[in-house]
């Protein structure tokens, strides 16, 4: 008999556990499924937020079949919050049907939103005259009159070439800030990309800088219709980029840790872990609020993780490359996590983020002063010392400016229902043991799981 209610118990634990492990499916706004955010440019024509007078962002959310789920983020009193309305199938029907009939599908020059131009143009121009204007004529060996006129036609173009195009298109924030992704990370791809088809006795400076060229255009041109067509938030776009970055250094140096070199085996694994970075970042992003102040505080985390662990090992490995690149991409994967927790507990603001990004590289530089103030010179004696100081203070410099920007930048409790669930091993092992026959003695109750609701 005892057995049949242990049974019991369990079965109706099961059952409230697969409730408590349901998830909410991110749906968009409209039958295309290309909205699936609204934005504060969104909102200017849709007018469906009316009642929160600092309107950030909307998101919906389906639970089950007539079960919706309305997000809306909002400033109040410099705080970020949210405010979340649970939707019948009657009322997800009716916001959806005032956001097929507004504005936004009425007229659609009514939605052109241009924030990010002045953004979008500056990238083109400073890498038209930066690095296309010049790698191109030295790419193909041109005279030295012809490479200064080709920098300054090509300069030139870079700017009136995409005003002219964008004069009637969107370039929302989101937009530029992808093209200055695909723009400024292109150069290192184009390292790795030109490693893989040519030796290093046999590359020469202009094949890799036309190969840079090409593939800055190509990055640039991508990352912009991405950006274009996802219609995602400037955060979730410098998120997916930062989880590219780390996929492309992690890879490079997993490769050195195996090999020793830096070779085409690492051009190879730095293209895969980029790729492999862009796409965990997308799919991780994709159901999250991914501010740009979080992406800051997720580069810090991700930095101090990365040095902090190349650090702690090179003290006990005698300065052994291969050991301190190890560390440095356990540190990096830990960092990562680390600032990706902090961001479901946190919202920081741009402003904030870049205080604790500031702060963190102020407290490495004041470690690594310390150092040569007093070990002198850095040379093969000195890297442990100022490895140790310089990842010390590059911690006290964030750890003192979170706690002064945490309190700030708590998330906003919501008031819709939760449940919470926990399991105890120790509980489980012991229900095990009585269905097996293994009476216990204690007679102190063990709990094997517990269920918390919210209302």
């Amino acid at each position: 008999m005892k057995k049949i209610w242990v049974l019991v118990w369990i079965t109706i634990g099961a059952s409230f556990i697969q409730t408590a492990q349901a998830q909410e499916a991110q749906i968009p706004f409209d039958d295309a499924g290309k909205y699936l955010t609204i934005s504060p440019q969104i909102e200017k024509t849709v007018k469906l937020f009316s009642d929160y007078p600092d309107f950030r962002e909307a998101k919906l959310f389906q639970i089950d079949t007539d079960t919706f789920v309305l997000e809306i983020m909002y400033m109040k009193e410099g705080k970020l919050l949210r405010d979340r309305k649970t939707l019948d199938a009657k009322g997800f029907e009716e916001l959806r049907s005032k956001f097929a009939n507004s504005a936004l599908f009425q007229d659609k020059t009514r939605l052109l939103s241009q924030d990010g131009r002045v953004h979008f143009l500056s990238t083109t121009t400073g890498w038209g005259g930066g690095l296309y204007g010049w790698a191109i004529p030295l790419s193909f060996d041109f005279g030295a009159r012809q490479t200064v006129g080709t920098w300054m036609l090509v300069g030139g173009s870079s700017f009136f070439i995409p005003f002219t195009f964008t004069k009637d298109s969107e370039i929302s924030m989101s937009m530029a800030r992808a093209t200055r992704y695909g723009a400024t990370r292109s150069f290192f791809h184009g390292i790795s990309l030109y490693s893989l088809f040519v030796s290093e006795d046999s590359g020469t400076d202009e094949g890799f800088l036309s190969t840079a060229a090409l593939l800055s255009i190509a990055e640039m041109s991508a990352f912009y219709q991405f950006a274009k067509k996802e219609v995602i938030s400037e955060g979730r776009v410098e998120a997916i980029g930062m989880f590219g970055d780390l996929g492309f250094v992690s890879g490079a140096l997993t490769s050195f840790v195996f090999t020793g070199k830096i070779d085409k085996t690492a051009g190879l694994t730095s293209l895969i872990g980029l790729g492999t970075g862009l796409a965990i970042g997308y799919k991780s992003t994709k159901n999250e609020q991914y501010s740009l102040g979080d992406v800051y505080h997720s580069q810090a985390t991700s930095f101090l993780g990365s040095y902090g662990m190349g650090s702690i090992v090179n003290i006990f490995s005698n300065n052994d490359a291969r050991s301190n690149a190890a560390g440095a991409v356990l540190g990096g994967a830990l960092g990562s996590w680390y600032g990706a927790k902090m961001a479901s507990e946190y919202d920081f603001s741009q402003t904030q983020g870049v205080y604790l990004l500031m702060s963190t590289f102020a407290g490495w530089a004041t470690g690594l002063g310390s150092a040569y103030t007093f070990f002198g010179n850095l040379n093969e004696s000195t890297l442990k010392p100022y490895s140790v100081l310089s990842s010390i203070g590059a911690i006290g410099g964030y750890y003192i400016m979170f706690n002064y920007l945490k309190e700030d930048a708590v998330l906003a409790d919501d008031s819709s229902a939760r449940i919470e669930w926990n399991i105890n091993p120790a509980g489980v092992l012991a229900v095990a043991g009585e269905l097996n026959g293994n009476h216990s003695k204690s007679i102190i109750p063990v709990q094997a799981f517990s269920l918390k609701f919210t209302f």
